[in-house]
């Protein structure tokens, strides 16, 4: 359980088998968040929302709250078609890599 002693794992998050799977959500969340960032290169704003949507999702089961705030302000941008949520988008990603990187430390 020297995990749960890491400062990149969330607190509140104590079901074994989630602990076992918190790098892979981390990664999931770097590679799609470059995945939204190529939909919305080709004005895909509406397949971007359902990963947005998705990964909202695995942020919350998580306990990922920083990503969680950062991911609804990105979905209110996608469904207003704001070219902000790539600017948005590109900071979420570089987080998600910071927070990937440090864990596997």
């Amino acid at each position: 359980m020297d995990d749960l002693e890491n400062s990149s794992f969330p607190q509140g998050l104590s079901d074994p088998d989630l602990v076992e799977l918190y790098p892979l959500a981390l990664a999931r969340m770097v590679q799609d968040v470059d995945a939204m960032i190529d939909l919305l290169s080709d004005k895909d704003f509406q397949r971007a929302s359902f990963v947005a949507y998705k990964l909202h999702g695995i942020s919350a089961l998580f306990y990922m709250e920083d990503f969680s705030a950062s991911l609804k302000k990105i979905i209110d941008h996608l469904e207003n078609k704001s070219s902000l949520a790539s600017v948005l988008l590109e900071d979420l990603g570089a987080k998600a890599r910071l927070k990937l990187k440090n864990y596997e430390a």
